[in-house]
C-alpha cells in the first residue's frame, strides 16, 4: 500500500484491467474495489460535516474524520464494484448500477469506511468499502482522476 501511495503522490496513478466495463477510446481504469452502495433515506437531510475545500470553478472537497457507516439516514441498495477511471466514477452490481462522469461530480467526502459522492442534481450517494485499509488509496486516486478529468 506505501509504495502505491507513493507512485500516486508521484502522478503515476495505477492502471488496471476490468471486468465487464467498456471504456472510451482514451478511457484509462485506475481501481477497483468492492464495495456496497448507500442512498438517502430522506431526500432531504442535513449535510455532510468535516472541512470543505471550495475551489473557485463551483466545485468543493470536503474531509471527514468519523464513518458515516454508524449515522442514521442511509439504506444499503447493493453490493458490487466501485471502479475509478481517467473519465468517471462508476458503481456495478447485479441489481443496481450508476455512472458519475467526473465533470458532474460536485463534491466528495472521503472517509476510512468509504466515500459520500454528490452529482449535480443527484441525491448523494455512499460507497461503504467491503475491505479495510485502502481508504487512502482509493481517496487519492478519486481526488487525481477528477482534479485531471476537469481543469480547464
Amino acid at each position: 500500500r506505501s509504495r502505491i501511495m507513493s507512485e500516486i503522490k508521484r502522478g503515476n496513478m495505477p492502471v488496471i484491467e476490468t471486468k465487464g466495463v467498456l471504456l472510451g477510446a482514451d478511457e484509462t481504469a485506475y481501481w477497483q474495489e468492492p464495495a456496497a452502495l448507500y442512498e438517502a433515506a430522506e431526500k432531504k437531510g442535513k449535510g455532510f460535516t468535516g472541512v470543505e475545500l471550495k475551489l473557485p470553478i463551483g466545485i468543493h472537497f470536503s474531509v471527514g474524520a468519523k464513518t458515516v457507516q454508524d449515522e442514521k439516514g442511509w439504506k444499503k441498495v447493493a453490493d458490487g464494484d466501485v471502479i475509478v477511471t481517467s473519465e468517471r466514477l462508476l458503481f456495478q452490481s447485479g441489481a443496481h448500477s450508476f455512472v458519475m462522469p467526473w465533470p458532474r461530480v460536485a463534491g466528495a467526502q472521503f472517509f476510512v469506511s468509504g466515500v459520500a459522492v454528490q452529482a449535480s442534481r443527484w441525491e448523494p450517494r455512499y460507497l461503504k468499502y467491503r475491505s479495510k485499509g485502502n481508504h487512502n488509496i482509493v481517496g487519492s486516486i478519486i481526488a487525481f482522476a477528477h482534479a485531471a478529468a476537469t481543469k480547464a
